[in-house]
């Protein structure tokens, strides 16, 4: 039969869109459980929420307790503040070197460095 094009819509049908809605949450948690065993080391923590907002979580480990607290809302605002005050900091030495910098270059204190000078005024070596 071979692949066609699908039109992508909603689907009308309440208990069609409940049973698709389980069978891609019963998918996605399968490849999420074999990338967890394929690799060892892996943490992972997944919330899918259903059309009638109720979650359904997957954890491996089982304990999910590791991988929330990894994104704790308290830490994460914190680190938000010093990244923010730090790219503010950043920001201020910033202009302040580059209005130091135009104040030395400034028209009146230029130095002449010899690009203005006709051709026949340079020296001969040169």
């Amino acid at each position: 039969m071979g692949r066609r094009k699908i039109e992508i819509r909603a689907i009308e049908d309440k208990n069609k869109r409940q049973v698709t809605f389980f069978e891609a949450t019963k998918g996605i948690f399968n490849k999420a459980e074999q990338m967890c065993l394929l690799d060892k080391k892996m943490k992972m923590s997944l919330v899918v929420f259903s059309p009638a907002e109720k979650p359904f979580p997957f954890h491996h480990p089982s304990a999910a307790d590791t991988v929330i607290d990894r994104f704790d809302l308290t830490n994460f605002e914190n680190e938000l503040e010093r990244v923010k005050n730090m790219a503010m900091a950043r920001m201020q030495k910033i202009e302040s070197r580059r209005s130091s910098h135009e104040a030395s270059t400034s028209s009146s204190t230029r130095v002449n460095c010899g690009f203005d000078d006709p051709v026949t005024v340079l020296p001969p070596h040169l």
